[in-house]
This record gives C-alpha cells, sequence and structure tokens, in this order.
C-alpha cells in the first residue's frame, strides 16, 4: 500500500509539473516576463565582472528577486537549457587548443632536425672538401690543426650576419703559422709558384728579424739559402731584384710580416670558419694566373726574338751582354744563360703582381661582404635591425688590416712607381724618333704597353680597396636619426667621422693614399714630362754645312784673310 501511495502521489506530481509548465508555455505569467527581462542584464553584469568592469547599479525590486533566486538555487528554464551547451563549447576548445599546440610543436621539430641534417651534410661536404692533415704525412714538429666543426647558428650566422665577432670555433688564436690558415689552402698553388721562384719561405718558428749569428745560423731553413741564391742571381735587374730581397725580408719577419698579416685576416675575418667569396677567390686567382701565364710568355718570346731575330733588334739586346761582345766564340752559351736570368725576372714579377692583387682582392671582398649585409639591415622606412656599434667595430678592425697591409706594401708600391714612371717618359720620347726601324719603334710600343699595364695593376687594386672601404658612406645616410636614441646618434656620428676623414687605403711609402684622383694626377705627371721632354730634344736629322761663309754683308768666303776683312769692312 505505501509502495503504490508513493508512485501515485509522483504521478500526480509530475502531472502537475506539466500542467504548469504548458501554462507557462501558453499563457506567460507577468513574473516569468520580468525574469526573461532580467536574464540579459545579469549575463551584462557578468561579462563586466569577467573583464574587470564594475556592474551597473540595480533596482531594490530587481536586486531583492536576484537575492531570493540565488538563496532559492531557482534558474530560470533558459538558462537550465544553455548551460550545458556553453560547457560542451568549453571543453571543445580547450581540447582544439590542445591539438593545434602538439602539432605545432611536431611541425617545430620537424623543422628543426631537417634543419639540423641540412647543416650537418653542409659542414660535412666542406670538411670533405678540405681534409685535414694526415699524422703519417705531417712533418715532425708540426702543430696539427684542430678539428673543424660547424653548427646551424654558425651557417646562419654567415649567411644572415657578421663574421669576426664572437668565440673562434677553430681556436684560431692559437694560430703561429701561416700553414695552419684558410687562406694559405686557398692561395696555395700561387705560394707553391713562388717558392719555386725563390720568393717564399714558411718562416720557422722562434726566429727574429735582428738576432745573434749562432742563433741565425740554426733557424736558417734551406728556402731560406734558397731565396738568397735566387736574389744574387736577379740582381742583373734592379726592379727584380727589389722585389726579390721584399719578400724575403717580409716572409722573415715576426711583427709586421706577411705572415703576422695572414694571421690577422684569419682571426678577424674568419674566425667562424667560413669563408663566404670563397669561391670567387678560387676563380680570381684562376683567371689571373692565366693572364699572368699570358703576359709572361709573351715577355720572354720578345727576349728571344731580340737575341736570336732582326740584326736591327739584336743589337739594342746584345748591349745588355757587355762586356761579352756578339763575336765571342761561346756567345750563345752566354745568350742561354743571360734568357735563363731574364725568364727568372720576369716569372719573379708577374708572381708578385699576382700576389699582390691577390692581397689587395681579399681586402676588397671583406670591405665588400660587410657593406651588402650593411646594406641589408637597413628597411625601406629608414630603420636599422640591427647593432649598429657591431658593424662600426667590424669596419674598424678592417680598416686596421689595410693599416697593417700598408705597411708591408708600401715599399713595393713605392719601389714600382718610382721606376716605371721615369720608364713610361722615356719610352715614349723613343717613339718620337721616326728614323728607327718599324720593328724598333713596335718593340718601343710593346715595353711601353707592358710598363703600363704593371703601373695599372698596381694603382687599380690599390684604388678598389679605397673605393670599398668608403661605400657604406652610401648607406649610412639612409638611417632614420629621427626616432633613434642618443646612442645610435653617436654611433652614427663616429661612423661617419671615420669614413668622411682620412682616406682609408694603402700608400706609397706614407707619401700618398693610392685612389682615383692619384692615377689622374699619376698620368697626368707622365704626360707633363712627356710634353717638356719634347719641347727640349734634339733634331732626329742633322744637316751638313759648308765650309764657306755664306753672309752677303762682306760676300767673301772663310779663307780670306783678317786684312781682306778689315779693308771690306771699312768700305
Amino acid at each position: 500500500m505505501k509502495s503504490e501511495t508513493t508512485c501515485t502521489r509522483k504521478t500526480r506530481m509530475l502531472y502537475m509539473e506539466q500542467e504548469v509548465s504548458e501554462a507557462s508555455n501558453v499563457t506567460p505569467s507577468p513574473s516569468s516576463e520580468k525574469k526573461e527581462e532580467e536574464q540579459p542584464k545579469e549575463e551584462e553584469e557578468k561579462k563586466k565582472e569577467d573583464e574587470g568592469q564594475e556592474p551597473a547599479m540595480l533596482s531594490p525590486n530587481q536586486s531583492s528577486s536576484n537575492l531570493r533566486r540565488r538563496s532559492l538555487g531557482s534558474v530560470s528554464p533558459v538558462r537550465r537549457s544553455t548551460l550545458p551547451e556553453v560547457d560542451v563549447d568549453k571543453k571543445e576548445l580547450v581540447t582544439s587548443t590542445d591539438v593545434e599546440k602538439s602539432e605545432t610543436a611536431e611541425k617545430i621539430d620537424e623543422l628543426n632536425l631537417s634543419f639540423k641534417k641540412t647543416a650537418t651534410q653542409i659542414s660535412n661536404a666542406i670538411v670533405a672538401s678540405r681534409p685535414l692533415q694526415q699524422t703519417s704525412t705531417s712533418p715532425a714538429g708540426a702543430r696539427k690543426r684542430p678539428p673543424f666543426k660547424k653548427t646551424a647558428s654558425t651557417l646562419g650566422k654567415a649567411v644572415v650576419g657578421l663574421k669576426g665577432i664572437g668565440k673562434s670555433l677553430h681556436h684560431n688564436d692559437e694560430l703561429d703559422s701561416l700553414m695552419d690558415t684558410m687562406l694559405y689552402d686557398i692561395l696555395k698553388p700561387l705560394l707553391l709558384c713562388m717558392k719555386a721562384c725563390g720568393i717564399f719561405f714558411v718562416r720557422p718558428k722562434g726566429a727574429a728579424l735582428f738576432e745573434s749569428s749562432a742563433r741565425c745560423l740554426k733557424s736558417v731553413s734551406v728556402a731560406q739559402i734558397y731565396c738568397l741564391l735566387v736574389l744574387f742571381v736577379v740582381t742583373v735587374n734592379l726592379l727584380s731584384a727589389s722585389r726579390c730581397a721584399f719578400f724575403n725580408v717580409m716572409w722573415y719577419m715576426k711583427k709586421n710580416g706577411l705572415q703576422a698579416l695572414f694571421i690577422s685576416i684569419e682571426k678577424i675575418c674568419y674566425s667562424d670558419g667560413i669563408i663566404p667569396y670563397e669561391r670567387a677567390l678560387k676563380q680570381t686567382l684562376k683567371q689571373l694566373s692565366i693572364t699572368m701565364v699570358v703576359f709572361g710568355s709573351f715577355a720572354f718570346c720578345s727576349f728571344v726574338y731580340g737575341f736570336f731575330g732582326n740584326d736591327d733588334v739584336s743589337e739594342l739586346f746584345e748591349t745588355v751582354l757587355a762586356p761579352v761582345s756578339r763575336d765571342a766564340p761561346y756567345i750563345v752559351v752566354y745568350k742561354c744563360f743571360f734568357l735563363v736570368v731574364i725568364g727568372l725576372n720576369i716569372v719573379i714579377s708577374c708572381l708578385s703582381i699576382a700576389f699582390y692583387i691577390m692581397l689587395c682582392y681579399i681586402i676588397y671582398k671583406e670591405f665588400e661582404y660587410m657593406c651588402r649585409t650593411f646594406e641589408m639591415k637597413i628597411r625601406a622606412d629608414g630603420q636599422f635591425v640591427d647593432d649598429l656599434e657591431k658593424f662600426r667595430i667590424a669596419h674598424q678592425q678592417r680598416c686596421k688590416l689595410v693599416e697593417q697591409a700598408d705597411q708591408i706594401l708600401k715599399y713595393l708600391l713605392a719601389s714600382t712607381f718610382t721606376a716605371h714612371v721615369p720608364l713610361l717618359c722615356l719610352l715614349l720620347y723613343n717613339l718620337l724618333d721616326m728614323s728607327q726601324s718599324l720593328i724598333f719603334r713596335m718593340y718601343g710600343v710593346y715595353w711601353m704597353l707592358m710598363v703600363l699595364t704593371q703601373t695599372l695593376s698596381f694603382a687599380i687594386a690599390a684604388t678598389m680597396v679605397n673605393t670599398q672601404a668608403h661605400a657604406p658612406l652610401a648607406n649610412i645616410y639612409a638611417i632614420k636619426a629621427a626616432s633613434s636614441t642618443i646612442d645610435r646618434q653617436l654611433v652614427v656620428s663616429m661612423f661617419l667621422n671615420k669614413l668622411t676623414g682620412t682616406s682609408i687605403g694603402l700608400t706609397a711609402w706614407d707619401m700618398f693614399v693610392i685612389n682615383k684622383p692619384t692615377m689622374l694626377t699619376v698620368m697626368g705627371m707622365v704626360l707633363t714630362y712627356f710634353f717638356l721632354l719634347v719641347q727640349f730634344r734634339n733634331p732626329l736629322q742633322t744637316t751638313s754645312y759648308d765650309k764657306t761663309c755664306n753672309c752677303n754683308l762682306f760676300n767673301v768666303t772663310s779663307n780670306s784673310t783678317l786684312d781682306e776683312l778689315i779693308t771690306a769692312a771699312s768700305k
């Protein structure tokens, strides 16, 4: 009976609730209308509370109804229907964001793995192209090159940013020999040719330029003795002998020599173990080698033809064989020996020019690489997106390299200009002598072009360094200074003072910097002295004079006596 009564009560309650709900759906009561009007207001208040805003003031009736509803736990039917939907949406959003985050993390991991794989492949390819020295083939006492390592950050730094600033990867602070540098691997064919001709040797460790005779004898190597022997042989040509002596001294010096310059370039420019313009260096070396082979072969063939060719030309060339006469019994052997010495002089001249041009080209490419990277960091709106102080310091370091190279090459430049400028004037003067044979004048034109080519090669290489060292000046004015800080403006002013101040470049014994105006000045000086020689030159053709006097005043011959002259003058 009790169970039946409880069931009937439940059915009655459910029946009453259905009737109430139907009545509320058909004819809404005023209280329900008020509740529906208050619901959006309550939602707006909750949104304002979530956003940190203060809720609006409610009327007493509204506040009492809200409190009553909260105390009784009554919720409107609309909110009952919407709450589960909101909870479901939140869960879906949380799960979707978690999935997206996991997917992005997986993509980032895949990109990192692919980037690391490519970086390792590139580093392995670079290491394979430049193998290390093995212990079996390395000479006794030679220092092993440390293992060459690269990372992804290093490769990115070489592609996008600047080199030369930061910690070295292969510990080049410990470099003490030219053979440890990367430039030695690139310039090795040229340096081996120079070694064969006696103008290159590796300086022994611990040797100094001025030391006691006993220590000096111990530190002298076979290559140095060979270089001294070549210096003795090429003394026939004063210019080649001066170049040979220059290289002998500069390869031997410890602090201000060529080996110290190579090590400085390695530490400042290639501290990350990458040469970004390595292919350009190899191509330039190849083209320069072909040019010098053609240049030297043509010069040597001209000497051979001069000794064994036309009589008019052979008379001129045989003057250098003095005191041996052209009728001596062994004159052919002496000519062959002299041709060997002349060929050695020609090769030394060509190799010294090629080495000088390559050294200037390396410095030029360093400035060009820095200037190109500096230009990339300036946006179209004038904002500089990198550290300007880093670029200023990098430019200053490369200017120090130019100064160090100038302390070495200024003697070579001074001797070249001192010898070639007067020689150009004399060759131009000899071309005016029209009484000479055609082959003689052709030789004069040929030697004038050879001397002019050598002079222009030295001048143009130095001018390229000077022009590229001042190249950032065209881009630094594009930096917007209005929105920059005081520190940035100070760095810009310091950079501008360096670029617009003293000219940066190579000099001729500290007398003048070789740049484009200097080239025009030298050419103008050559032409000026040429025209002066033309004005004061002797006549090319002499006329014969008779012994008789053709004076119409006295109408007498040169055989007249003094008395006859006096009487004629008195009449």
